[in-house]
């Protein structure tokens, strides 16, 4: 299964965008120590920036990362489609539940505690217990995000889409 998750963000401003990516970059630091993150083909290491999210699982760390003939960085066997994130977007990112689903995951519902009415989240082959682990990180280091019980009912809602 291609394990998809299928995002559209309506255009957010700057300040917002920036808040997010600073709590994005909080979750990534404390990330289990299973977990690599790399970059895409040309960036060696994960990017969290004022105007994008770009990552890639990986079976080592990003100084370790090869590079093939070209001098492109190789995706290995824990990576599948690289995560791409805009402040304005409509994307698909196929995961193949390899390990770095998780963080992608992490970034979903980060955005949608975020950016609410302006995000919408489907995901296709995944059930919605299969976000149980990223939603309790995201609230052992945001406790507050617990409080927004419509969050679960939309996330159910939102594997459910993705089946039809």
């Amino acid at each position: 299964m291609g394990h998809t998750h299928c995002f559209s963000l309506d255009k957010v401003s700057q300040s917002k965008w920036d808040i997010f990516i600073k709590d994005i970059k909080k979750l990534y630091k404390k990330l289990p120590d299973d977990i690599f993150l790399v970059g895409n083909r040309i960036n060696r290491a994960p990017q969290f920036t004022s105007e994008c999210i770009i990552f890639n699982g990986s079976s080592v760390k990003p100084k370790d990362r090869k590079t093939d003939k070209d001098g492109d960085f190789i995706v290995d066997d824990d990576g599948h489609e690289t995560f791409v994130f805009h402040s304005e977007c409509d994307e698909f990112c196929k995961t193949a539940q390899k390990p770095y689903d998780f963080m992608v995951q992490v970034c979903l519902i980060m955005a949608k505690i975020h950016f609410n009415g302006k995000f919408l989240i489907t995901s296709t082959d995944a059930d919605f217990d299969e976000w149980t682990d990223a939603y309790e990180f995201v609230t052992r280091l945001f406790p507050k995000v617990a409080e927004k019980k419509s969050f679960i009912p939309y996330l159910k809602k939102a594997c459910l889409i993705g089946r039809y």
